[in-house]
């Protein structure tokens, strides 16, 4: 078994997220705002330990297709050993109405994941697309939903009251 160990640490501090659209390109058709964070790893190089956060201040995403708008006034991402953690993490539609994410998505034995998410919104607006749009989905997409993701790769278990 490898014997070596790994006490490091990574800084992110990102300014305008723009910046690096080219490697999203197909996923995202804009993005702005800026990013910063902090992990820490230590521990045996074959299962270190990891601990850290990602903060996104006055962020936006737009997605290619469909069109989605995610905007990030100021949150936080968990990073610990296991994956990812949403602490209230809120994102805001092009109106300014609110989505929370509350959960942890589990990477730790990636490519398989898991996840226990719960996702809960008043309203929120998924899709805005005029008639006269070349995109596939067109028209208008309120919701409100309170909603709870649960599973894996291969099963996924859904209890959702959405609105």
């Amino acid at each position: 078994m490898d014997q070596r160990v790994i006490d490091g640490s990574v800084i992110v501090d990102i300014h305008d997220l723009a910046l690096f659209s080219f490697l999203v390109e197909d996923i995202l058709k804009e993005m702005h705002g800026s990013m910063q964070g902090e992990a820490k790893i230590k521990g045996p190089i074959a299962k270190p330990d990891v601990k850290g956060q990602v903060r996104f201040v006055d962020a936006g995403f737009t997605t290619a297709d469909p069109s989605l708008i995610i905007n990030i006034k100021d949150d936080v991402i968990y990073l610990d050993t296991s994956g990812l953690s949403f602490k209230n993490f809120t994102v805001y539609d092009e109106s300014q109405h609110p989505l929370t994410i509350s959960g942890h998505l589990d990477i730790a034995d990636f490519p398989a994941y898991a996840y226990d998410l719960q996702i809960n919104t008043d309203e929120y607006t998924l899709i805005n697309t005029p008639e006269s749009s070349t995109h596939q989905l067109k028209g208008l997409l309120d919701i409100g939903a309170d909603v709870t993701l649960k599973g894996n790769a291969k099963d996924t278990y859904v209890k959702a009251n959405i609105e």
